[in-house]
């Protein structure tokens, strides 16, 4: 089976999660880049509010940021308090198969 990149880095994710279950801070730092993005939108509605006139888009613009990062703080603290069945109903030794198919090179695979 061929994965996607977003399928092995999930995979991946998955199987480091095996050995040390996730916590919030854990995921927090393996998404890193969509803090940097958030935080785009919040300086630029901090300057967008800061324009005579245009106060509401700014406060629209830090609202959303600030609502993303408040919905996947959620969606991490769910997935550590259910984490112990994930545990239990993951087939580990496919999930162990699937990564260890992908890093072996197609040329080696066909022979």
């Amino acid at each position: 089976m061929k994965l996607t990149k977003l399928q092995n880095k999930t995979l991946q994710q998955l199987h480091s999660f095996r050995s040390k279950p996730p916590t919030v801070g854990r995921q927090l730092s393996l998404n890193w880049f969509a803090w940097l993005a958030l935080l785009f939108v919040v300086v630029l509605g901090c300057l967008v509010f800061l324009m005579p006139g245009f106060e509401t888009v700014g406060w629209l613009w830090i609202g959303i940021a600030v609502g993303a990062f408040l919905r996947d703080i959620g969606r991490f603290r769910a997935t550590v308090r259910v984490w112990p069945i994930y545990q239990e109903i993951i087939n580990w030794p496919k999930v162990a198969e699937l990564l260890d198919v992908q890093q072996i090179p197609e040329a080696q695979r066909k022979s």
